[in-house]
């Protein structure tokens, strides 16, 4: 409980100290610690200890164990990422049966705005998750473009609730057209 206490602290302090801190933290403590350390370490966009994440959200799922408060969603913090460099890594979680790792991992690569997501996209448009859906959608959107007409496909949550045929249908055809591999 202390030692978690420390790493909630210590993500609240924006120095290099206390990054380095929750570094030695994600590298020499032991789960659930280690794990909120490196989560912790994504919210400042610092993708260190992100293999130490991959690991274990492919071994066991994205749900921390246990705490004092209880699991935590580690996908969740996926979404910070805005670093290139996390492309692989986060196009190897796509890949999760875990819809929050996929969720935070499609919201990273929204982010990141990478050609490189596109095929891993295309396949998320038939993801059995509404929000990887949408998010796929999404980063779609923003690597390709507005289309020939100036009309940009890029729909908040809302927008693909009320028209997702609509805009996977989009999707799906800009794909089969041979934009798979670049925008």
């Amino acid at each position: 409980y202390e030692r978690m206490h420390a790493i909630w602290e210590l993500s609240m302090v924006e120095t290099d100290e206390a990054t380095q801190a929750l570094r030695r933290a994600a590298k020499e403590q032991h789960p659930p610690v280690n794990l909120t350390a490196a989560a912790n370490l994504l919210e400042r966009n610092d993708i260190s200890e992100l293999p130490l994440l991959e690991d274990y959200i492919l071994r066991h799922s994205s749900q921390s164990p246990p705490t004092a408060g209880g699991p935590f969603n580690l996908g969740s913090y996926l979404a910070y990422i805005k670093d290139p460099a996390a492309v692989p890594i986060l196009l190897q979680l796509m890949t999760s049966p875990d819809a929050g790792t996929r969720r935070g991992a499609a919201h990273a690569l929204y982010n990141i705005k990478s050609p490189e997501a596109v095929p891993s996209m295309i396949k998320g448009l038939d993801d059995s998750d509404q929000e990887v859906r949408c998010w796929s959608v999404r980063v779609l959107a923003v690597i390709a473009g507005p289309d020939k007409n100036g009309k940009r496909w890029e729909p908040f949550l809302e927008g693909f609730h009320r028209d997702e045929p609509l805009y996977l249908d989009h999707w799906k055809a800009w794909a089969s057209q041979g934009n798979q591999a670049k925008p």
